[in-house]
């Protein structure tokens, strides 16, 4: 090896000599050892040209990557946004058909506990029947199963009412999921748009995200896609399910309503025969009453004629008695107890007899007279009842009149196709 010496090594002791051959052989191995790390460095330089050439066009397609798949997850957002906003405006239209059939069941509601205060109004009345007619019949059967039926109905809308809200606040809870999905995925679709508007000459970017920092709890891209399909379908279950209520509900309320129509129909046609009954005793009772007053009169009659009689039987007995006291008067052998004497005694006699039998009969009549009058009385009273208790019956037929407006099907809307 050679070495170099400059003026500072003339006082020091000089180095060793070498030969030519080894002056040649260091010349040749400093020039194979620059050809070498040109060789090297030129190959370094290629995989350097190489290394970037990938490097671009890794950056390139890596950048073209990123822009299409951001592009299609905005899509994709956009998409899904569309549907979440299709599934609210259902579960909007859901809410209102809801609200519908509140409203509907509320009125219907309404309208029954009017019908109930009707039927509460015809028991009144019919408890104001005389006592004759006070009786437990078969329109009070049927008015009784009437008001039963009636607040059975009550009772079952007001339950089919809590039904209801019960539905309005599960809809509503998952239009409240729907719409913060939808507001969620409006964020993601602004975030992913401002990533694509990004590039290098953008004043923005920097070193900010660490890679391997990734959030706990982020999903995969299944996770994500099986969570909107979920909330998707969670969404059209729920409404599925209400519609099926709302359906259900119709043909309910309508078997409600043919089966208080047909215990109307059945009370009715127990007023009418009620009304025939007492209209048929009534006449009956007339015509008695009429009979009654025609033998009163006819035996008044009767009777003025016999105490007639008996005044004539009298004026007889009276004549009688008087010729007996004449003849009575008769002095020393001229009172004999003669043909007209005998004739005259059995007239007193049969005269007397007469009137006691006719005073007799006229007491037994004047007792069958007095009953008979009690009897009229009771007649009468008994006609006064009848025509009280029909009355009544058809006051509450008038009452009732009222009920044909609350046999309407309540509006509730249903579903065309299930319907």
């Amino acid at each position: 090896m050679w070495k170099t010496h400059n003026s500072s090594s003339k006082s020091l002791k000089p180095g060793p000599r070498y030969t030519q051959l080894d002056w040649s052989t260091s010349n040749k191995l400093i020039t194979s050892r620059s050809e070498l790390q040109r060789l090297t460095a030129s190959q370094i330089s290629q995989d350097l040209q190489c290394a970037r050439d990938d490097a671009t066009t890794q950056i390139l397609w890596t950048t073209q990557n990123t822009q299409s798949n951001l592009s299609c997850h905005v899509e994709e957002l956009k998409l899904w946004k569309n549907k979440m906003a299709n599934s609210i405006a259902q579960v909007d239209q859901e809410i209102s058909l809801l609200e519908q059939v509140k409203a509907s069941a509320e009125t219907w509601l309404q309208e029954k506990t009017l019908y109930r205060q009707v039927l509460g109004e015809c028991m009144t009345l019919r408890d104001g029947r005389l006592a004759g007619d006070l009786v437990y019949d078969h329109v009070e059967e049927q008015l009784a199963r009437e008001v039963q039926l009636c607040d059975d109905i009550k009772q079952l809308v007001q339950q089919r009412i809590t039904e209801v809200l019960e539905h309005q606040r599960t809809v509503k809870e998952m239009r409240s999921q729907l719409l913060t999905d939808q507001k969620y995925k409006e964020d993601a679709i602004n975030l992913n748009s401002q990533c694509l508007t990004l590039d290098l000459q953008s004043p923005s970017i920097g070193y900010r995200y660490q890679i391997s920092n990734i959030a706990k709890g982020i999903l995969t891209y299944e996770q994500w896609i099986a969570y909107c399909q979920n909330l998707k379908k969670s969404a059209e279950r729920v409404v599925l399910d209400s519609s099926y209520f709302r359906n259900n509900l119709q043909h309910s309320h309508a078997e409600l309503i043919n089966a208080l129509k047909a215990q109307r129909i059945a009370t009715e046609f127990s007023f009418r025969k009620r009304l025939d009954e007492l209209s048929r005793a009534k006449d009956a009772l007339e015509w008695e009453k009429q009979q009654m007053m025609e033998a009163v009169n006819e035996l008044q009659a009767e009777m003025q004629k016999v105490e007639s009689q008996i005044l004539s039987c009298g004026s007889g007995e009276r004549l009688a008695q008087t010729r007996l006291d004449i003849l009575g008067q008769r002095l020393n052998y001229e009172p004999c107890l003669g043909q007209p004497n005998i004739e005259i005694l059995q007239e007193t006699k049969s005269l007397c007899r007469n009137t006691f039998t006719l005073k007799k009969k006229l007491l037994l009549s004047q007792k069958t007279l007095d009953a008979m009058y009690s009897n009229l009385f009771n007649l009468d009273n008994a006609v006064k009842e009848k025509t009280r208790s029909i009355g009544i019956d058809q006051k509450c037929q008038e009452i009732r009149q009222r009920l044909l407006g609350l046999f309407r099907m309540p509006a509730i809307p249903v579903d065309q196709a299930d319907s």
